[in-house]
């Protein structure tokens, strides 16, 4: 198994950097594909992976997501087959493995199935978006024992005493919602995200950071001011999807990522 989400995130912090974490949905274009991408975002400066399990209803996803999710669905991705891409990419990097699933297809296998899976692949790291606080014990105590972290998310509506119930059960990192919504690019973000990444940020006792809507440089760099690190979908994934070729796909993502780097890097 990979580094954990901690020590990776305690060695940036000790080196005065701030994490960059892409997002790849597994088997998109194709599961070769996806293996030779979380390749390449590896070395073009990510810290982290986010692997997102492609689902028939990813709620909390936007467009970009929705589509690379029902594509990998239609080439034939399955259980099976995303632990055996995951098992390849771990294979292939050094990096932290994050997999974010929606409850019921955790809960289709069984919890403990799918824990010792995830084990098995490689993840350290695992995000469900559509988990509450309330129902978080059996599953949260099934990850952590198999030395999985538990990540959880918060937005910009979240109570300060709520996100302190909710800081208390992640482990690795919180992450802060910047926007109320979906996920997806946006070229800017309101003024309000950066009051309500510090607020979080004095309320909780493990590292902190930004997803939804980062889509260049200038946006990581301003919401990893108050932050531990930024997480990077649709943008990425776009690049992949608008390429004319893999050829131009890789360009393409090799570009942000160096983009992404530099704004964080400043």
């Amino acid at each position: 198994m990979s580094r954990s989400i901690t020590s990776s995130l305690t060695e940036l912090q000790s080196n005065g950097k701030k994490a960059l974490i892409p997002y790849l949905t597994c088997g998109y274009p194709s599961s070769d594909d996806f293996i030779e991408y979380a390749a390449l975002l590896e070395a073009t400066g990510a810290d982290m992976l986010e692997i997102g399990f492609p689902h028939s209803d990813p709620m909390a996803d936007g467009p970009t997501i929705k589509y690379t999710s029902h594509q990998a669905l239609s080439n034939g991705m399955n259980g099976k087959k995303m632990f055996s891409a995951i098992e390849k990419v771990a294979s292939r990097t050094s990096i932290p493995l994050i997999a974010m699933s929606y409850i019921n297809t955790i809960m289709k296998p069984g919890i403990e199935s799918f824990v010792g899976r995830c084990k098995d692949a490689g993840i350290t790291g695992i995000i469900i978006p559509d988990l509450t606080l309330e129902e978080k014990n059996r599953v949260v105590g099934a990850f952590r024992k198999s030395g999985i972290q538990t990540i959880f998310l918060v937005a910009p509506t979240t109570s300060s005493e709520r996100i302190k119930q909710i800081a208390s059960a992640s482990s690795g990192f919180l992450y802060l919602v910047s926007v109320t919504g979906i996920t997806g690019a946006r070229r800017v973000l309101p003024k309000e995200t950066e009051l309500f990444i510090s607020r979080a940020r004095a309320l909780c006792p493990i590292p902190v950071c930004v997803g939804f809507g980062i889509s260049n440089g200038r946006i990581a760099r301003r919401m990893s001011r108050a932050s531990d690190g930024v997480i990077v979908g649709s943008a990425l994934l776009d690049c992949i999807r608008y390429a004319t070729g893999k050829r131009n796909a890789r360009r393409d993502l090799s570009s942000l990522m160096t983009d992404l780097r530099k704004g964080l890097d400043l």
